[in-house]
């Protein structure tokens, strides 16, 4: 690093040459709290400037962090998050004795294919995903359960970079077996996210795309179906468990169906079906679930309590009720269930965002089912005989 350099990033931070690590870690802090992007909010020409300072600031900082390192260290990824369908959640950090704070990883040259050289992996993904959904349950559902996923993935990332938070277009992930075709659909966020409104706002654009995609997608779907008796139905053909928004909405477009008879939903209405299981996932109280952020930007450091009564609520499930849940379950202690804090902590959010998160539970209630595919829970019944 040149001697002009150095000092540039010095007087970005407002100190002077040769300052120490901890008068660096002082100002880097102090820094951000006068350059907050929400305190700017009523002025957007501003915010954007802040948002300009921000991103000086912190390549100043690590700059100054790693100046020690060899010219030719590489600075490695950090993965702070799950697949909820959601969004992972990155940060681009040297090896760990010089791991100090998160910043967008793609503000780094080196990093920068993640986001723009690979874009044909992101294409050939995108295809194969509508392959996979195309062969599983025809155009009808690969269309529009492609429509719900990047729905959700794009709710997060629009609201990610009105934040001015790095974000991936969606990553689909083809998966050609039943029952859904697909494994969802995931984009890499990295930066500082700045506040907890922030955090609620980015944790609830996704589900709150979906659901509004599903609902329509379910409605269309009951008018196309068929109503058999049970006695017609074919071998084979894969038994749903019904939401108690599902049920409300088949009561509203078909009405009460009698216990002879059962209704053959069309593909769109089963993509809805899907689009109501990923949003139910992904607004799992838990994590980095977008359940998750929306719990921690509510209620900050007491989020912990929630998370440990929903691992403890699903480990109960998984053990008497429905062994399928233990993957997700597995996943989650793997990569953790506790979840970092923004910059701002303290700044609860607004009784706007409370509203909506309390939507939000709801939303998650109504769309949750413990025993999404019935017939696989007699399956495991005949392996685990305590269920």
């Amino acid at each position: 690093m040149k001697m002009d350099e150095l000092e540039e990033f010095y007087r970005i931070l407002g100190l002077g040459p040769g300052a120490t690590q901890e008068a660096v870690r002082q100002a880097y802090r102090d820094s951000l709290t006068a350059w907050h992007p929400d305190l700017f909010s009523h002025d957007p020409r501003i915010q954007q400037r802040a948002q300009e300072e921000l991103s000086k600031i912190e390549i100043a900082y690590r700059k100054l962090e790693t100046r020690r390192l060899p010219e030719d260290a590489p600075l490695q990824v950090e993965t702070r998050s799950t697949h909820h369908g959601s969004e992972p959640w990155l940060a681009d950090d040297t090896p760990d004795i010089y791991q100090r704070s998160a910043v967008p990883y793609a503000q780094h040259d080196s990093k920068t294919h993640l986001f723009t050289r690979r874009a044909w992996v992101y294409v050939l993904l995108f295809l194969l995903t509508i392959a996979s959904t195309w062969v599983m349950g025809g155009a009808g559902y690969a269309i529009t359960v492609i429509l719900i996923l990047l729905g959700h993935e794009l709710g997060h990332y629009f609201m990610s970079r009105s934040y001015g938070i790095k974000a991936t277009l969606p990553l689909f992930l083809p998966f050609p077996l039943p029952p859904f075709g697909t494994l969802g659909a995931v984009i890499r966020m990295g930066g500082v996210v700045t506040s907890r409104r922030a955090l609620f706002d980015v944790g609830a654009a996704g589900p709150l795309a979906s659901l509004c995609l599903s609902i329509p997608a379910i409605t269309i779907g009951l008018r196309l179906s068929d109503v058999i008796p049970v006695s017609q139905i074919k071998e084979g053909a894969i038994r749903l468990a019904d939401p108690l928004l599902f049920s409300f909405i088949q009561r509203l477009v078909i009405g009460e169906v009698s216990e002879s008879f059962e209704i053959i939903l069309h593909p769109i209405g089963y993509a809805g079906w899907v689009g109501l299981f990923v949003t139910a996932l992904n607004l799992l109280p838990l994590g980095q679930l977008d359940g998750g952020h929306i719990v921690y930007a509510l209620f900050g450091k007491r989020s912990r309590t929630i998370f440990s009564i929903t691992l403890a609520v699903m480990a109960f499930i998984t053990i008497f009720y429905n062994p399928g849940w233990g993957f997700l379950l597995i996943l989650i202690v793997l990569f953790g269930f506790k979840h970092p804090p923004p910059f701002d902590d303290t700044t609860p959010v607004d009784w706007r965002r409370k509203v909506i998160g309390g939507i939000m539970f709801l939303a998650f209630l109504l769309s949750f089912t413990p025993v999404p595919f019935p017939q696989f829970l007699e399956e495991f019944k005949e392996i685990l005989p305590w269920i």
